[in-house]
Protein backbone atom coordinates (compact mmCIF):
# COMPACT_ATOMS: atom_id res chain seq x y z
CA UNK A 1 0.00 0.00 0.00
CA UNK A 2 2.92 2.46 1.17
CA UNK A 3 4.55 2.14 -2.59
CA UNK A 4 1.84 4.33 -3.69
CA UNK A 5 2.55 7.18 -1.47
CA UNK A 6 6.46 9.13 -2.63
CA UNK A 7 7.97 11.50 -0.35
CA UNK A 8 10.08 14.30 -1.17
CA UNK A 9 12.73 14.75 1.21
CA UNK A 10 14.14 18.08 -0.42
CA UNK A 11 10.80 19.50 -0.44
CA UNK A 12 8.82 17.53 2.66
CA UNK A 13 6.31 17.15 0.22
CA UNK A 14 4.15 13.42 0.56
CA UNK A 15 2.96 12.82 -3.02
CA UNK A 16 -0.03 9.96 -4.26
CA UNK A 17 1.11 7.91 -7.35
CA UNK A 18 -1.05 5.98 -9.77
CA UNK A 19 -0.38 4.74 -13.02
CA UNK A 20 -2.19 5.71 -15.89
CA UNK A 21 -2.62 4.61 -19.83
CA UNK A 22 0.29 2.86 -21.00
CA UNK A 23 1.81 3.14 -17.48
CA UNK A 24 2.51 6.29 -17.50
CA UNK A 25 2.70 7.51 -13.41
CA UNK A 26 0.85 10.27 -12.05
CA UNK A 27 1.81 11.91 -8.94
CA UNK A 28 -0.85 14.03 -7.04
CA UNK A 29 0.10 16.76 -4.02
CA UNK A 30 -1.08 15.10 -0.75
CA UNK A 31 -2.97 18.32 1.12
CA UNK A 32 -3.28 16.09 4.38
CA UNK A 33 -3.74 12.47 5.88
CA UNK A 34 -6.23 11.60 8.93
CA UNK A 35 -4.59 7.94 9.89
CA UNK A 36 -7.89 7.93 12.32
CA UNK A 37 -9.99 7.59 10.25
CA UNK A 38 -7.45 6.79 7.42
CA UNK A 39 -8.75 9.48 4.61
CA UNK A 40 -6.69 11.62 2.88
CA UNK A 41 -6.81 14.58 0.55
CA UNK A 42 -5.35 15.12 -2.90
CA UNK A 43 -4.56 17.77 -5.49
CA UNK A 44 -6.16 16.97 -8.84
CA UNK A 45 -5.92 19.11 -12.02
CA UNK A 46 -7.88 17.16 -14.13
CA UNK A 47 -10.50 19.52 -15.61
CA UNK A 48 -12.98 16.43 -15.59
CA UNK A 49 -12.24 15.57 -11.77
CA UNK A 50 -15.53 14.97 -10.98
CA UNK A 51 -16.28 12.08 -13.88
CA UNK A 52 -15.45 8.79 -12.54
CA UNK A 53 -14.21 8.17 -15.90
CA UNK A 54 -10.94 10.71 -15.31
CA UNK A 55 -8.08 8.84 -16.17
CA UNK A 56 -6.43 10.12 -13.75
CA UNK A 57 -8.30 8.19 -11.15
CA UNK A 58 -8.68 4.66 -12.42
CA UNK A 59 -7.59 2.84 -9.75
CA UNK A 60 -7.29 -1.23 -9.80
CA UNK A 61 -9.94 -2.92 -8.19
CA UNK A 62 -7.83 -4.61 -5.94
CA UNK A 63 -6.64 -1.73 -5.00
CA UNK A 64 -6.87 -0.74 -0.79
CA UNK A 65 -7.78 3.32 -2.10
CA UNK A 66 -11.29 4.07 -2.83
CA UNK A 67 -12.04 7.58 -3.86
CA UNK A 68 -14.89 8.87 -1.33
CA UNK A 69 -15.76 12.28 -3.07
CA UNK A 70 -14.94 13.70 -6.24
CA UNK A 71 -13.99 17.37 -6.88
CA UNK A 72 -13.93 17.33 -2.69
CA UNK A 73 -16.27 19.21 -1.33
CA UNK A 74 -16.81 20.68 -4.87
CA UNK A 75 -14.17 22.92 -3.63
CA UNK A 76 -11.39 24.46 -5.86
CA UNK A 77 -8.27 25.71 -4.82
CA UNK A 78 -5.64 28.00 -6.63
CA UNK A 79 -4.22 24.88 -8.66
CA UNK A 80 -6.97 22.29 -8.93
CA UNK A 81 -9.69 20.48 -7.70
CA UNK A 82 -9.43 18.27 -4.68
CA UNK A 83 -10.33 14.39 -3.99
CA UNK A 84 -10.53 12.90 -0.90
CA UNK A 85 -10.01 8.87 -0.32
CA UNK A 86 -10.46 6.41 1.90
CA UNK A 87 -7.54 3.30 2.13
CA UNK A 88 -8.89 -0.09 3.16
CA UNK A 89 -6.20 -1.22 6.64
CA UNK A 90 -3.81 -4.04 5.03
CA UNK A 91 -4.97 -7.80 5.16
CA UNK A 92 -2.56 -10.61 5.85
CA UNK A 93 -0.74 -11.80 3.72
CA UNK A 94 -0.65 -14.46 1.07
CA UNK A 95 0.62 -18.05 1.22
CA UNK A 96 1.57 -21.03 -0.16
CA UNK A 97 3.75 -22.53 2.28
CA UNK A 98 5.58 -21.88 6.07
CA UNK A 99 8.17 -20.08 4.53
CA UNK A 100 6.29 -17.49 2.80
CA UNK A 101 5.46 -16.64 6.36
CA UNK A 102 9.12 -16.30 7.74
CA UNK A 103 8.93 -12.26 7.35
CA UNK A 104 5.90 -11.84 9.17
CA UNK A 105 6.36 -12.70 12.77
CA UNK A 106 4.52 -14.86 15.15
CA UNK A 107 1.84 -16.30 11.99
CA UNK A 108 1.70 -19.63 10.34
CA UNK A 109 0.61 -20.59 6.86
CA UNK A 110 -3.00 -21.76 6.35
CA UNK A 111 -2.77 -23.13 3.03
CA UNK A 112 -3.72 -26.26 1.92
CA UNK A 113 -1.94 -28.53 0.25
CA UNK A 114 -0.62 -27.54 -3.61
CA UNK A 115 -3.63 -24.23 -2.70
CA UNK A 116 -3.08 -20.59 -1.36
CA UNK A 117 -3.71 -19.19 2.00
CA UNK A 118 -2.37 -16.86 3.97
CA UNK A 119 0.01 -16.05 7.29
CA UNK A 120 -2.53 -15.84 9.94
CA UNK A 121 -1.62 -14.52 13.30
CA UNK A 122 -1.07 -17.24 15.80
CA UNK A 123 -3.43 -17.81 19.09
CA UNK A 124 -3.48 -14.38 21.44
CA UNK A 125 -2.32 -12.49 18.69
CA UNK A 126 -4.12 -10.28 16.39
CA UNK A 127 -3.27 -8.63 12.59
CA UNK A 128 -2.63 -4.82 13.44
CA UNK A 129 -3.33 -3.36 9.40
CA UNK A 130 -1.67 -0.20 11.07
CA UNK A 131 1.87 -1.75 12.07
CA UNK A 132 1.45 -4.68 9.26
CA UNK A 133 2.37 -7.40 12.02
CA UNK A 134 0.83 -9.79 14.62
CA UNK A 135 0.85 -7.87 17.52
CA UNK A 136 0.17 -8.55 21.03
CA UNK A 137 -1.13 -6.17 23.54
CA UNK A 138 -1.59 -6.71 27.49
CA UNK A 139 -4.71 -8.64 28.42
CA UNK A 140 -5.72 -5.69 30.49
CA UNK A 141 -5.08 -2.72 27.77
CA UNK A 142 -6.36 -4.95 25.02
CA UNK A 143 -9.83 -5.53 26.88
CA UNK A 144 -9.48 -1.67 28.09
CA UNK A 145 -8.74 0.22 24.39
CA UNK A 146 -11.00 -2.61 22.53
CA UNK A 147 -14.04 -1.74 25.42
CA UNK A 148 -13.55 2.18 24.60
CA UNK A 149 -13.72 1.71 20.84
CA UNK A 150 -16.56 -0.94 20.85
CA UNK A 151 -18.62 2.12 23.28
CA UNK A 152 -17.80 4.71 20.76
CA UNK A 153 -18.47 2.64 17.47
CA UNK A 154 -21.81 0.85 18.80
CA UNK A 155 -23.03 4.36 20.25
CA UNK A 156 -22.28 5.77 16.52
CA UNK A 157 -23.43 3.42 14.31
CA UNK A 158 -26.81 2.08 16.43
CA UNK A 159 -27.41 5.67 16.52
CA UNK A 160 -27.39 6.62 12.83
CA UNK A 161 -29.56 3.08 12.51
CA UNK A 162 -31.77 3.90 14.83
CA UNK A 163 -32.81 7.14 13.17
CA UNK A 164 -35.92 7.35 11.22
CA UNK A 165 -34.85 8.86 7.72
CA UNK A 166 -31.89 8.56 5.32
CA UNK A 167 -31.83 10.88 2.49
CA UNK A 168 -29.39 11.52 -0.42
CA UNK A 169 -27.42 14.02 1.66
CA UNK A 170 -26.60 11.82 5.11
CA UNK A 171 -23.03 10.85 4.60
CA UNK A 172 -22.03 11.02 8.24
CA UNK A 173 -20.93 7.28 9.73
CA UNK A 174 -20.94 6.39 6.13
CA UNK A 175 -17.27 4.81 4.97
CA UNK A 176 -17.77 4.38 1.39
CA UNK A 177 -17.86 6.32 -1.50
CA UNK A 178 -21.00 7.85 -3.33
CA UNK A 179 -21.91 6.64 -6.91
CA UNK A 180 -23.76 8.99 -8.88
CA UNK A 181 -26.57 7.16 -11.10
CA UNK A 182 -26.06 8.48 -14.63
CA UNK A 183 -22.52 6.16 -14.26
CA UNK A 184 -24.55 3.43 -12.50
CA UNK A 185 -26.96 3.56 -15.36
CA UNK A 186 -24.03 3.41 -18.30
CA UNK A 187 -22.14 0.58 -16.64
CA UNK A 188 -25.18 -1.76 -16.24
CA UNK A 189 -27.11 -0.61 -19.67
CA UNK A 190 -29.64 1.44 -17.98
CA UNK A 191 -30.61 -2.15 -15.88
CA UNK A 192 -30.83 -4.03 -18.72
CA UNK A 193 -32.19 -7.80 -18.61
CA UNK A 194 -28.95 -9.38 -20.16
CA UNK A 195 -26.67 -7.53 -17.33
CA UNK A 196 -29.44 -8.75 -14.65
CA UNK A 197 -27.96 -11.30 -12.31
CA UNK A 198 -30.47 -12.76 -10.01
CA UNK A 199 -33.19 -11.08 -7.58
CA UNK A 200 -33.20 -11.14 -3.66
CA UNK A 201 -35.63 -10.02 -0.84
CA UNK A 202 -33.81 -6.38 -1.73
CA UNK A 203 -34.32 -6.31 -5.15
CA UNK A 204 -32.39 -6.93 -8.50
CA UNK A 205 -29.04 -7.68 -8.68
CA UNK A 206 -27.14 -6.08 -11.73
CA UNK A 207 -23.45 -6.73 -13.00
CA UNK A 208 -22.32 -3.20 -13.82
CA UNK A 209 -18.71 -2.65 -15.92
CA UNK A 210 -16.96 1.01 -14.97
CA UNK A 211 -14.50 2.64 -16.63
CA UNK A 212 -10.92 0.27 -16.59
CA UNK A 213 -12.99 -3.00 -16.88
CA UNK A 214 -13.85 -3.16 -13.38
CA UNK A 215 -17.11 -4.97 -12.84
CA UNK A 216 -19.22 -4.78 -9.79
CA UNK A 217 -22.35 -6.09 -8.73
CA UNK A 218 -25.75 -3.32 -7.97
CA UNK A 219 -28.39 -4.15 -5.95
CA UNK A 220 -31.38 -2.19 -6.80
CA UNK A 221 -33.90 -1.51 -3.72
CA UNK A 222 -37.20 -2.63 -5.38
CA UNK A 223 -40.60 -0.29 -4.10
CA UNK A 224 -42.35 -3.61 -3.83
CA UNK A 225 -39.31 -5.12 -1.47
CA UNK A 226 -40.32 -6.70 2.14
CA UNK A 227 -36.76 -5.43 3.00
CA UNK A 228 -36.65 -1.60 3.15
CA UNK A 229 -34.63 1.53 4.74
CA UNK A 230 -33.68 -0.70 7.79
CA UNK A 231 -31.98 -3.44 5.72
CA UNK A 232 -30.40 -0.32 3.74
CA UNK A 233 -28.83 1.30 6.22
CA UNK A 234 -27.65 -2.15 8.09
CA UNK A 235 -25.59 -2.77 4.56
CA UNK A 236 -24.38 0.62 4.00
CA UNK A 237 -23.28 1.02 7.62
CA UNK A 238 -22.26 -2.62 8.95
CA UNK A 239 -20.37 -3.86 6.04
CA UNK A 240 -18.63 -0.76 5.66
CA UNK A 241 -16.87 -1.10 9.40
CA UNK A 242 -16.09 -4.51 8.55
CA UNK A 243 -12.82 -5.54 6.45
CA UNK A 244 -12.13 -9.61 6.29
CA UNK A 245 -11.46 -11.42 3.49
CA UNK A 246 -14.47 -13.84 3.98
CA UNK A 247 -16.79 -11.07 3.86
CA UNK A 248 -18.15 -9.27 1.08
CA UNK A 249 -17.15 -5.94 0.72
CA UNK A 250 -19.16 -3.07 0.19
CA UNK A 251 -17.85 -0.54 -2.87
CA UNK A 252 -20.37 2.73 -2.37
CA UNK A 253 -23.89 3.25 -2.48
CA UNK A 254 -26.62 5.53 -4.14
CA UNK A 255 -29.21 7.43 -3.26
CA UNK A 256 -31.12 9.72 -5.90
CA UNK A 257 -34.55 9.98 -6.29
CA UNK A 258 -36.19 6.82 -5.31
CA UNK A 259 -33.52 4.83 -6.67
CA UNK A 260 -31.59 3.44 -3.62
CA UNK A 261 -28.30 1.31 -4.90
CA UNK A 262 -25.52 -0.67 -2.83
CA UNK A 263 -22.89 -1.72 -5.03
CA UNK A 264 -20.34 -4.61 -4.17
CA UNK A 265 -17.27 -6.05 -5.35
CA UNK A 266 -18.21 -8.69 -8.20
CA UNK A 267 -18.44 -12.43 -7.81
CA UNK A 268 -17.76 -14.12 -10.82
CA UNK A 269 -18.79 -17.84 -9.70
CA UNK A 270 -21.56 -16.34 -7.69
CA UNK A 271 -23.21 -17.94 -4.79
CA UNK A 272 -22.63 -21.39 -3.04
CA UNK A 273 -25.84 -23.18 -3.96
CA UNK A 274 -25.68 -22.60 -7.49
CA UNK A 275 -22.61 -24.96 -6.95
CA UNK A 276 -23.47 -27.35 -4.44
CA UNK A 277 -26.89 -28.08 -5.28
CA UNK A 278 -26.19 -28.46 -9.18
CA UNK A 279 -25.72 -31.74 -10.37
CA UNK A 280 -23.67 -30.90 -12.45
CA UNK A 281 -21.44 -27.45 -11.14
CA UNK A 282 -21.12 -29.67 -7.85
CA UNK A 283 -18.72 -31.96 -10.11
CA UNK A 284 -16.11 -28.74 -9.72
CA UNK A 285 -16.15 -28.81 -6.17
CA UNK A 286 -14.31 -31.72 -4.95
CA UNK A 287 -13.64 -31.91 -1.21
CA UNK A 288 -10.37 -30.55 -0.18
CA UNK A 289 -12.89 -27.02 -2.19
CA UNK A 290 -15.70 -27.74 -0.14
CA UNK A 291 -13.22 -28.02 3.25
CA UNK A 292 -11.86 -24.67 2.30
CA UNK A 293 -15.14 -23.43 1.76
CA UNK A 294 -16.31 -24.40 5.27
CA UNK A 295 -13.20 -22.69 7.02
CA UNK A 296 -13.86 -19.86 5.02
CA UNK A 297 -17.46 -19.35 6.59
CA UNK A 298 -16.21 -20.46 9.79
CA UNK A 299 -13.32 -17.69 9.43
CA UNK A 300 -15.44 -15.04 8.60
CA UNK A 301 -18.22 -15.97 11.02
CA UNK A 302 -16.05 -15.84 14.04
CA UNK A 303 -14.90 -12.22 12.74
CA UNK A 304 -18.11 -10.83 13.01
CA UNK A 305 -18.83 -12.63 16.60
CA UNK A 306 -16.10 -11.93 18.05
CA UNK A 307 -12.86 -10.28 16.21
CA UNK A 308 -14.22 -7.43 14.48
CA UNK A 309 -15.00 -3.78 15.53
CA UNK A 310 -18.42 -4.46 16.13
CA UNK A 311 -20.03 -7.65 17.64
CA UNK A 312 -22.85 -8.94 14.84
CA UNK A 313 -25.13 -11.85 14.59
CA UNK A 314 -26.10 -12.29 11.05
CA UNK A 315 -29.74 -14.03 11.26
CA UNK A 316 -29.83 -15.11 7.89
CA UNK A 317 -26.80 -17.45 7.02
CA UNK A 318 -27.39 -19.45 3.98
CA UNK A 319 -25.97 -21.47 0.94
CA UNK A 320 -27.18 -18.25 -1.37
CA UNK A 321 -25.52 -15.66 0.83
CA UNK A 322 -22.16 -16.92 0.58
CA UNK A 323 -20.63 -15.77 -2.41
CA UNK A 324 -17.30 -17.12 -4.23
CA UNK A 325 -14.97 -15.19 -5.88
CA UNK A 326 -13.19 -16.45 -9.12
CA UNK A 327 -10.23 -18.95 -6.34
CA UNK A 328 -13.93 -20.06 -5.30
CA UNK A 329 -13.24 -18.72 -1.93
CA UNK A 330 -16.25 -17.63 0.38
CA UNK A 331 -17.70 -14.19 1.03
CA UNK A 332 -20.28 -13.79 3.58
CA UNK A 333 -22.90 -11.32 2.27
CA UNK A 334 -26.55 -9.46 2.59
CA UNK A 335 -26.39 -8.26 6.13
CA UNK A 336 -29.76 -6.79 5.50
CA UNK A 337 -30.85 -8.58 8.49
CA UNK A 338 -27.71 -8.14 10.67
CA UNK A 339 -27.69 -6.85 14.25
CA UNK A 340 -24.84 -5.43 16.69
CA UNK A 341 -25.24 -6.72 20.13
CA UNK A 342 -23.40 -4.45 22.93
CA UNK A 343 -20.31 -5.01 24.63
CA UNK A 344 -20.29 -8.30 25.62
CA UNK A 345 -23.76 -9.63 25.21
CA UNK A 346 -24.19 -12.22 23.04
CA UNK A 347 -27.96 -12.59 22.29
CA UNK A 348 -31.35 -10.58 22.14
CA UNK A 349 -34.90 -11.04 21.50
CA UNK A 350 -37.28 -9.23 18.83
CA UNK A 351 -41.09 -9.51 18.23
CA UNK A 352 -40.15 -9.42 14.19
CA UNK A 353 -39.03 -12.86 13.27
CA UNK A 354 -37.05 -12.72 9.76
CA UNK A 355 -35.26 -15.32 8.04
CA UNK A 356 -35.05 -18.73 5.98
CA UNK A 357 -36.60 -21.62 6.53
CA UNK A 358 -34.46 -24.55 7.47
CA UNK A 359 -31.50 -21.97 8.65
CA UNK A 360 -33.02 -20.59 11.64
CA UNK A 361 -32.39 -22.21 15.24
CA UNK A 362 -35.54 -23.15 17.27
CA UNK A 363 -35.52 -20.59 19.92
CA UNK A 364 -35.10 -18.28 17.07
CA UNK A 365 -37.77 -19.62 14.76
CA UNK A 366 -40.40 -20.24 18.21
CA UNK A 367 -39.76 -17.53 20.09
CA UNK A 368 -37.76 -14.43 18.56
CA UNK A 369 -34.78 -14.93 20.48
CA UNK A 370 -31.36 -14.98 18.76
CA UNK A 371 -27.67 -14.94 19.29
CA UNK A 372 -24.39 -15.76 18.05
CA UNK A 373 -25.40 -19.17 18.58
CA UNK A 374 -28.14 -19.09 16.14
CA UNK A 375 -25.70 -17.81 13.28
CA UNK A 376 -23.83 -21.37 14.71
CA UNK A 377 -27.10 -23.16 13.83
CA UNK A 378 -27.11 -22.05 10.52
CA UNK A 379 -23.74 -22.58 9.85
CA UNK A 380 -23.92 -26.26 11.15
CA UNK A 381 -27.19 -26.44 8.65
CA UNK A 382 -24.86 -25.09 5.91
CA UNK A 383 -21.67 -27.57 6.86
CA UNK A 384 -24.33 -30.38 6.34
CA UNK A 385 -25.76 -29.10 3.15
CA UNK A 386 -22.04 -28.97 1.66
CA UNK A 387 -20.96 -32.44 2.78
CA UNK A 388 -23.96 -33.68 1.19
CA UNK A 389 -24.66 -31.81 -1.97
CA UNK A 390 -28.09 -31.63 -0.69
CA UNK A 391 -30.51 -28.73 1.04
CA UNK A 392 -32.18 -28.96 4.52
CA UNK A 393 -35.24 -28.15 3.00
CA UNK A 394 -35.41 -29.49 -0.25
CA UNK A 395 -34.58 -33.45 1.13
CA UNK A 396 -37.56 -35.02 2.22
CA UNK A 397 -37.92 -38.92 3.11
CA UNK A 398 -41.81 -39.47 2.98
CA UNK A 399 -41.39 -42.58 4.87
CA UNK A 400 -40.44 -41.08 7.88
CA UNK A 401 -40.83 -37.83 7.11
CA UNK A 402 -37.20 -36.79 7.56
CA UNK A 403 -35.56 -33.84 6.16
CA UNK A 404 -31.89 -33.69 5.88
CA UNK A 405 -30.86 -33.46 8.94
CA UNK A 406 -33.51 -36.16 10.37
CA UNK A 407 -31.94 -38.58 7.59
CA UNK A 408 -28.23 -37.69 8.72
CA UNK A 409 -28.47 -38.14 12.30
CA UNK A 410 -30.40 -41.86 11.49
CA UNK A 411 -27.10 -42.41 9.30
CA UNK A 412 -25.03 -40.88 12.27
CA UNK A 413 -26.82 -43.60 14.97
CA UNK A 414 -26.95 -46.69 12.51
CA UNK A 415 -22.71 -45.65 11.82
CA UNK A 416 -22.99 -44.81 8.62
CA UNK A 417 -22.33 -41.37 8.52
CA UNK A 418 -20.18 -41.14 5.64
CA UNK A 419 -23.01 -42.51 3.14
CA UNK A 420 -24.20 -38.85 3.80
CA UNK A 421 -21.72 -37.96 1.42
CA UNK A 422 -22.21 -36.94 -1.95
CA UNK A 423 -21.34 -39.12 -4.25
CA UNK A 424 -18.96 -37.08 -6.30
CA UNK A 425 -16.72 -37.04 -3.09
CA UNK A 426 -15.97 -40.37 -3.25
CA UNK A 427 -12.42 -40.18 -5.29
CA UNK A 428 -11.64 -37.06 -3.87
CA UNK A 429 -12.86 -37.07 -0.17
CA UNK A 430 -10.88 -37.31 2.81
CA UNK A 431 -12.62 -39.23 5.25
CA UNK A 432 -11.42 -38.05 8.69
CA UNK A 433 -12.11 -34.32 7.41
CA UNK A 434 -16.12 -35.82 6.16
CA UNK A 435 -16.55 -37.60 9.48
CA UNK A 436 -15.31 -34.45 11.47
CA UNK A 437 -17.15 -31.74 9.55
CA UNK A 438 -20.48 -34.20 10.01
CA UNK A 439 -19.66 -34.27 13.51
CA UNK A 440 -19.32 -30.47 13.95
CA UNK A 441 -22.06 -30.04 11.92
CA UNK A 442 -24.32 -32.27 14.40
CA UNK A 443 -22.83 -29.69 17.56
CA UNK A 444 -23.78 -26.95 15.83
CA UNK A 445 -27.32 -27.91 15.11
CA UNK A 446 -27.90 -28.75 18.93
CA UNK A 447 -31.87 -27.82 19.72
CA UNK A 448 -30.40 -26.19 22.62
CA UNK A 449 -28.18 -23.20 22.34
CA UNK A 450 -25.78 -23.75 25.20
CA UNK A 451 -25.33 -27.16 23.72
CA UNK A 452 -23.44 -25.66 20.84
CA UNK A 453 -19.84 -24.44 20.60
CA UNK A 454 -18.93 -20.54 19.89
CA UNK A 455 -17.45 -20.22 16.17
CA UNK A 456 -13.60 -19.94 17.83
CA UNK A 457 -14.33 -23.47 18.80
CA UNK A 458 -15.54 -24.80 15.64
CA UNK A 459 -12.78 -23.30 14.12
CA UNK A 460 -10.36 -25.20 16.25
CA UNK A 461 -12.19 -28.41 16.03
CA UNK A 462 -12.22 -28.02 11.94
CA UNK A 463 -8.25 -27.42 11.67
CA UNK A 464 -6.84 -28.91 14.49
CA UNK A 465 -4.50 -31.91 13.66
CA UNK A 466 -4.67 -33.62 17.06
CA UNK A 467 -6.59 -37.05 17.10
CA UNK A 468 -8.51 -35.49 19.94
CA UNK A 469 -11.97 -37.29 20.04
CA UNK A 470 -14.80 -34.41 19.65
CA UNK A 471 -17.90 -34.42 21.42
CA UNK A 472 -20.43 -36.48 20.82
CA UNK A 473 -23.95 -34.64 19.66
CA UNK A 474 -27.46 -34.85 21.01
CA UNK A 475 -29.98 -35.38 18.68
CA UNK A 476 -30.01 -32.66 16.38
CA UNK A 477 -33.81 -29.72 16.31
CA UNK A 478 -35.81 -29.90 13.68
CA UNK A 479 -34.96 -33.68 12.96
CA UNK A 480 -38.39 -33.87 11.68
CA UNK A 481 -39.96 -31.45 10.02
CA UNK A 482 -43.09 -30.78 12.31
CA UNK A 483 -42.42 -27.34 13.60
CA UNK A 484 -44.21 -25.51 10.69
CA UNK A 485 -45.64 -25.74 6.95
CA UNK A 486 -43.28 -25.47 4.17
CA UNK A 487 -45.57 -24.40 2.07
CA UNK A 488 -45.35 -22.23 -0.77
CA UNK A 489 -45.83 -19.05 1.25
CA UNK A 490 -43.50 -16.89 2.16
CA UNK A 491 -45.15 -15.33 4.98
CA UNK A 492 -46.40 -17.21 8.30
CA UNK A 493 -47.93 -16.69 11.49
CA UNK A 494 -46.31 -18.42 14.77
CA UNK A 495 -48.14 -21.32 16.14
CA UNK A 496 -51.18 -20.05 18.40
CA UNK A 497 -49.43 -22.27 21.50
CA UNK A 498 -46.88 -19.61 21.48
CA UNK A 499 -47.37 -17.04 24.13
CA UNK A 500 -45.41 -14.32 22.35
CA UNK A 501 -46.86 -12.18 19.19
CA UNK A 502 -43.85 -12.23 17.54
CA UNK A 503 -44.35 -11.62 13.43
CA UNK A 504 -42.50 -14.25 11.68
CA UNK A 505 -41.30 -13.89 8.22
CA UNK A 506 -39.64 -16.90 6.22
CA UNK A 507 -38.73 -16.97 2.91
CA UNK A 508 -38.30 -20.69 1.28
CA UNK A 509 -35.62 -22.13 -1.24
CA UNK A 510 -36.51 -25.03 -3.08
CA UNK A 511 -34.14 -27.79 -3.42
CA UNK A 512 -32.55 -29.70 -6.32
Amino acid sequence: MYFNFFCNFSTGQVSFRTLGDNFQVNDFQVKNINPKTRKFVIEVKDKDCGARNSKYLQLSPASPFQALNLCYGQKQSRNGNEVEFVWNSPLEPPCTSAIDCKDWPNSSCNATSGGKGWCHCNANYQWNGTTIACTQESRERREGNQAIQMYDMERSVKSFLDSSEFKEGDKKGIDVPVFNLESILEATNYFSDENKLGQGGFGPVYKGKFPGEQEIAIKRLSTHSGQGLEEFKNEVVLIAKLQHRNLVRLLGYCIKGDETILLYEYMPNKSLDTFVFDQTLCLSLDWEKRFGIILGIARGLLYLHQDSRLRIIHRDLKTSNILLDEEMNPKISDFGLARIVKGKETEANTKRIVGTYGYMSPEYALDGLFSVKSDVFSFGVIVLEIVSGKRNTGFYQSKEALNLLGYAWRLWNEEKALDLMDRTLVESCNRGEVLKCINVGFLCVQEDPSDRPNMSNVLSMLTSEVATPLPNPKEPAFVAKKWISSGPSSSFDKPETSSSNNELTVSTELGR
